[in-house]
Formats: C-alpha cells, structure tokens, sequence
C-alpha cells in the first residue's frame, strides 16, 4: 500500500491484516479536475517491473475503494451504494477479506446489472481474479507486454503501429459474449509458447486483417469454458506464412487465408478448418481432427499421417465431409485414417490437374484406411471424385461405407493396388461397403483398376458404370483384380456385358503382356513425369489417333489437357484440337469428352460467357440426367471462379437461378443435386396407375430443361391419332398434376409444365390413351 495518505495498516495477533479507514488517499485520483459534464475515467494504474508494463486493472480499483471508503476520485458511493458497506462487521476496520467480499459482490462473473460496471463502459460479466484487464482498444504507436492471467471483457482492436504480446504460459479468457479481438492492418500480435485462450461467452472472435503482423508461439491452446460455446477465428492475410506446432483447438470455426501454412503434431477437436485460396505450399501431418471438418478450397495440401473420425455427435457442427479438397491444382493424402464421418470420408472436386503434378505424381490418395462413413448420407462414399485427377493406390481399406468409391463427371481416375500381393491384406482391398465398391458415371470410369480386392459377399453390382444411352463406353477393363469367393460377372458387374474382366487376379500371378494402347499410354506419362512434356504430347495424340475406341484414348485426351500449360500454354490450339475430334466423331463416347474439354479451355482463356452457354445448353439438352445435374453443379462453381476473377467482368447467362448466393449455398445445393443421382438410379416408385401396357402408341421425348426450376417441356410423340393425357406423381405414388391434352394429331406435340407448385424432388411423368398409362419417364424439380 502507498506510504502516504491516511492507511495505517496493523498486523493484530492473529495475524489479520486491518487498516483504518482515516479519509481518502492524497493523489489517488486522477480525475478530481473534471470539467462540468465531462464522464469519469477509470482508476488504471500500471506498474513498470522489468520493462514490462502490468495493467493492475478492476481488482486494484474495487480494494482501493473498499478500503478506503472512497473511489479514487473521492466519492463516497459507488452506483448509489455507501462503500461504507464493506465494514461488514461495523468495527471501523476493513479487513482485506471484507474488501475482497465486498468488491466480489458488486463485480462478480454472476453480476447482471450494468450499472455497477459502468466506469470506461466495463461490461457486467467481469472477473476480479484477472490482475490485467484488457477493455479498450489499443490506439495508434501503443504497445503492451501481457502476462499471466488476462481477461479481455470487451471488443479490443489493435491499431495501426500497435501492439500486444501475450507473453510465454498467458492464460487469456474472453469473459462476455461476442467479444472481438482484432488484429487491424500494420498491426501487431504476438503470441508466445504454450499461451492458452479460454472463451466464456457464447462467441468469442479472433480477427486477423491483411498486412499485419503476427507471430503465434508452440503449443497454442484456444478452447471453450462450456462445450456449446463457440470461437470464431478469422486470418486474412493471402501473404502469410502461419505455422502451428503441438497446438490444441476445439470448439471453433476457423477460417484461414495465407500463401503458406503448416500444421503439425496438434489435436482439433470440434472445429471447421477452412483454408481458403493458399498460393503456395500447405502441410499438414500427424494431426488429429475428432468431431470436425478440414477443408481446402484452392490450395496444394499435402496430408499425411493425419486422423479424421467422429466420435460422438456434435450439434453446433455441420454434417459435412472430414476432409474436402476443391480447385487444387495439387494434391496428396497419404497415411491418414477416415472413420465415421456424417458424409464423405473424402471429397475431392475440380482438383489434380496442376502441372507440376505431372512431373511429382500429386494427385495421390495413397496408404490410408477409410471406413463407416456417410452416418447421414446413403449415398456417400468413402472417396467421392468429381471432375478431378486422382490415384487412388495401395490404400489399407475403404470399407463398410455406402459406397467405397465414386467417379463421377469425367474424372480421370487410376485403382491401383500391390502387384506383388500374395495374400488379401497386402493390397488394397475394397470391400463391404452397402451399396457399391466402385460407382462411376459416363466418362469417369477409371482408365486402370488393377490389382485391388474388391469383394463383398452380400451384395450385387460390385462395380456399376451409369453409361450413357447413345453407346456403352467400350471396354470397360477390370481385368487382375481379385473379387472374393462369390464373384458371378453377370450380377457384380454392371451392367451385365459391359466389362473386361478375365483374367481373375489370384494374388499370385504375373500380369499378361499390355496391349499397344496401354503401352504407349504409360510410354508417355514416363516422358511427362521425366520433364519431356513435348514428347508426351505427341504420344498422347498418337494414341488417341491410333485407338479411339480404347479407354486410354480417353485418358490421354485428359492428359492433354493437363499437359498444356508446360507445353506451349496455347489453350486456344487445344480446344480446336478438341473441336476437330467434336467434328470427327470417330467415337461418341472420345467425342463427348473432347467437347467437355474444349469448354474447359475456354474457362482457362477467361471465355466466360461462351462456358456458361456450353453448360446452359447441356441444362436443356442433356444427354442424360447425369449430365444435366453436373451443368448445373459445374455452372455454379463457374460462377464462382468468375467472383474471384478480379480483372474480368461477371457476365450472367440466361439461367440466374443456377448462380450461387455463396459458397456455402453452392456446396449445399451441389451435394443435394448428386443425392438426385442416385435416388434416380435406384428407387422405384409403386402405383397400379402407370403400368405400362407392351403396345405404346405413344413416347415420350426427353423433357427439356431437366432438371428444371420454372419449367420444362414436355414432348411426346404419336404413331396415330389418340385422346392424350399426362399425369405427375411424386415419389410416393400420389397424383400431383393431371394435363387433359385431349385428341391431338400422330406427331411431335410438347407441353408446359410449371413447377411453381411442386416441391423439389423426383417425379414421374404418365402419358396415357383412353386412361392407360402407355410410358413413364422421370423428371427433376430443383428449387
């Protein structure tokens, strides 16, 4: 206590410290020449040890004023109460332990009324056992040095050329609801080792601006004080470097934007990791993620010996996939366990076609173990790719999910496991998931799936290939894989005489000589990955002259595409190269994947308006419904790219409702699109309404748009003149429109359909003479 000013303090026998309460202390206040009006200011008193500043904070002030009956600026009451209160005992001595009761009592974490916290706008919640107490924002060329225990009761912003050190072992507690800490351009934040942050309230806020500076120390901890509160952290800074050592997170959603990031030997548990637009590099490795999310939008993670699983559900947590890889152009995850998650295990869309990929094999997905995922999802899978370029080799197991692995929307795939295998667990063994082991769409189905157990003695249709109407994609080559004790090709392959699949791997013998295709494909994917890009080239266009009905001509079309900006970056010579193969039609199936890649080009040449004309027309004219719920999903990312395209204008094209408000709404709406897929591909619906007599006099046409949001068409055609009628049922077989053509003509005739009264979903649409029901077809409502 200070020397002076009318404290006598006296040690009794009991050892009680008491001081008499003989007037206010001389020179305690700060504010005793207010002007008229002018609001007080708080009693803050800093002490100087070391250089470092220490901010004594709510607690010094409270003592103060209950042992000295006075507030340091002379008043005797403090928000209408007498200070004179403290002398609990009214023996005109105030104990230290009555001053701490007092102040414990009108400044406590349970305080609810503002007004005994009002001096400097304090808010009610808090705490005296806080020695420093931050409350207000730290102005301009200002820098603290922070130690110990520190609360923070109110938003704090550090200025331009300001500062605060959390110095080694700071225990920080945010002590209000929706508290920000934010750190403002050409600022400082630095945080030592082993400093822990402890959010009280319901949201705590962490906000990091664009050129600032910060320094986060080792063994980092942010937490919660109850499980369903939550920190919101934000970092961006596209410049950055941000590196996380044996750091401990949970319960937050963290958002980060930086050119490199590193995390390492730490545990997340309850948190959504967002990496968004990274430049550079990203590592990731021996980290545990429980009850959360990792997801990488445009960046080149590299993963490894990482465990994903949930563990218990968290209800403030979104049910999403434990990891998502989007627009990377590189990739790898290897060594990783994926257990449990709500959906996928991992999603990886629009990614692996990085040039540099090329020369290092990134685009791997190797040595993991990914198991019962899609909790909330019955069509998930345990690996989903779209529109993407992914090895997928020598991985432990990927079992007991809905579906093992997805290919979908012309991804160029490879299924690879060990050749030299003697025995089922020493390759990669695809087995026992509910619904398929491989599922692929037209123009995804892997180039090469070779040496893999793929087994599952309870159900049909190991492998099913959604082709596309106008032709099988010839060759599907499933040859050298082992496929358990019940394998019969008609009913696990599918569909029945589609595939290649003698010789049966017996996990003992050599694989049989490759055909030239084969050869000249792997020949020119040694001389890409040795650098000899040009050579490459020319191999892949040999190729895909010389065996266009080969599945490898497919993959070397892919190929090219990825080639090209090592080559000549000339993406307007590759789309006419893909164009002439439109034009040339020598394979339909190498046709339709040479027009999907020329529009690629154009997005690559910033053509923006001529792509979304190219997915608007599929949108109406699709060649199956795949492909018309992939438009759709590839507009919407489209629409996206142009947002972050800064140096080219945003042009809409006629369909507006397929551009995305956000890109949460867009991932929402995609994954709701994909469950359209496979709800199409495998219910059925059951009325005695729409039996299909043998005779049809009458067709249906493909209805255009579809899936439609307004409207569609509806198109039939007439061998002879007949009474027309339509009618719609929803998927639990109820009538939901019925349209009274009456007597038309033989011919084409169309109708509308207006689904301003529909739900989003699946229906069927009747047609029918004289009442009976003469063909079906489904139809797609999306809202």
């Amino acid at each position: 206590f200070p020397k002076s000013g009318g404290f006598a303090p006296v040690l009794e026998e009991d050892g009680t410290i008491v001081i008499t309460a003989c007037g206010a202390t001389e020179g305690a206040s700060r504010a005793d020449d207010l002007a008229p009006g002018e609001p007080p200011v708080p009693f803050i008193e800093n002490e100087i040890l070391g250089g470092i500043a220490y901010n004594h904070g709510e607690i010094n002030y409270h003592l103060t004023s209950s042992l000295t009956g006075k507030t340091p600026k002379g008043e005797s009451l403090y928000a209408g109460i007498s200070l004179a209160t403290a002398d609990a005992n009214t023996d005109n001595y105030i104990t230290i332990k009555e001053a701490w009761d007092w102040a414990s009592d009108y400044e406590s974490l349970t305080t609810e009324d503002p007004m005994l916290s009002d001096f400097g706008g304090i808010y009610s919640n808090t705490e005296l056992t806080y020695p420093t107490l931050l409350h207000a924002n730290v102005s301009q060329s200002e820098s603290l040095q922070l130690r110990g225990l520190i609360g923070i009761s109110k938003n704090v912003n550090i200025g331009i050329n300001a500062g605060i050190e959390f110095l080694d072992n700071s225990k920080v507690s945010v002590l209000n609801n929706y508290v920000y800490l934010t750190l403002n351009a050409y600022g400082t934040l630095l945080i030592g080792d082993r400093c822990e942050f402890t959010g009280t309230g319901n949201f705590n806020f962490l906000e990091v601006a664009i050129d600032s500076d910060y320094t986060i120390g080792t063994h980092l901890t942010i937490k919660t004080s109850e499980p369903q509160n939550r920190w919101i952290i934000e970092i961006d800074d596209p410049l950055a470097d941000i590196s996380l050592d044996y750091a401990s997170l949970s319960h937050a959603w963290i958002t980060i934007t930086c050119s490199n990031f590193e995390l390492k030997n730490s545990n997340l548990k309850s948190v959504g990791l967002t990496q968004l637009y990274g430049i550079h590099t990203m590592n990731v490795n021996n980290t545990t993620f429980t009850d959360g999310y990792f997801r990488v939008l445009y960046g080149y993670p590299i993963i490894r010996n990482c465990q994903f699983a949930i563990g218990g559900f968290d209800q403030t947590m979104e049910a999403t996939d434990l990891l998502s890889i989007e627009d990377c152009p590189e990739f790898t995850v290897s060594g990783c366990s994926f257990s449990n998650a709500y959906e996928n295990g991992i999603w990886i869309s629009n990614s692996g076609f990085g040039a540099s990929g090329i020369q290092n094999g990134i685009h791997l997905i190797s040595g993991d173990t990914i198991t019962n995922c899609g909790q909330y999802s019955a069509d998930a899978a345990g690996i989903t790719v779209y529109n993407s370029h992914v090895d997928i080799r020598n991985n432990y197991e990927i079992a007991y999910n809905p579906i093992g692995i997805k290919s979908l929307n012309n991804s160029h795939v490879s299924i690879t496991g060990n050749k030299l295998a003697t025995a089922v667990n020493q390759t990669q063994q695809i087995h026992d998931n509910s619904i398929n082991q491989v599922f692929a769409t037209d123009g995804a189905f892997p180039y090469k799936i070779q040496y893999n157990a793929i087994y599952d003695d309870d159900n049909d249709c190991l492998i099913k290939y959604l082709p596309n109407p106008l032709g099988l994609q010839p060759h599907l080559d499933v040859r050298l894989n082992y496929w358990g004790a019940n394998f019969d090709p008609n009913t696990d392959l599918c569909p029945e005489g589609a595939y290649t699949w003698n010789p049966v791997w017996n996990l003992q013998q050599q694989s049989p000589a490759p055909g030239n295709d084969e050869s000249l494909f792997y020949a020119s994917e040694t001389l890409a990955d040795s650098g000899q890009y040009n050579q490459a080239k020319a191999g892949y266009i040999q190729l895909v002259e010389s065996y266009p009905y080969s599945e490898f001509a497919m993959a070397a079309l892919k190929e090219l595409f990825v080639l090209e900006a090592e080559v000549s970056d000339d993406y307007n010579s590759l789309k006419s190269y893909y164009n002439d193969i439109v034009t040339e039609q020598a394979d339909e199936e190498l046709a339709k994947i040479a027009d999907f890649l020329a529009n690629l080009c154009d997005i690559k040449l910033a053509n923006y308006s001529s792509a979304i004309t190219w997915y608007e027309t599929v949108i109406q004219n699709p060649p199956t419904f795949a492909d018309s719920l992939f438009a759709i999903i590839d507009l919407g990312n489209l629409y996206l790219h142009i947002e972050n395209d800064s140096l080219k204008s945003s042009p809409t094209g006629s369909m507006a409702e397929y551009k995305p408000t956000s890109q949460k709404q867009y991932s929402t709406y995609r994954d709701y699109l994909l469950s359209l897929l496979f709800k199409d591909a495998d219910e059925t619906i059951e009325s005695e309404e729409y039996t299909l007599l043998d005779d049809k006099t009458v067709s249906l046409l493909a209805n255009t748009p579809n899936p439609f949001a307004g409207s569609t068409m509806l198109r039939y055609k007439l061998s002879e003149d007949a009474k027309i009628g339509i009618k719609i049922f929803d998927y639990a077989g109820r009538i939901v429109k019925n349209i009274n053509q009456g007597s038309r003509e033989a011919g084409q005739h169309s109708v509308a359909l207006l689904a301003e009264d529909l739900s989003s979903g699946i229906y069927v649409c009747a047609i029918q003479i004289d009442g009976a029901t003469m063909d079906t077809q489904k139809i797609t409502v999306i809202k």
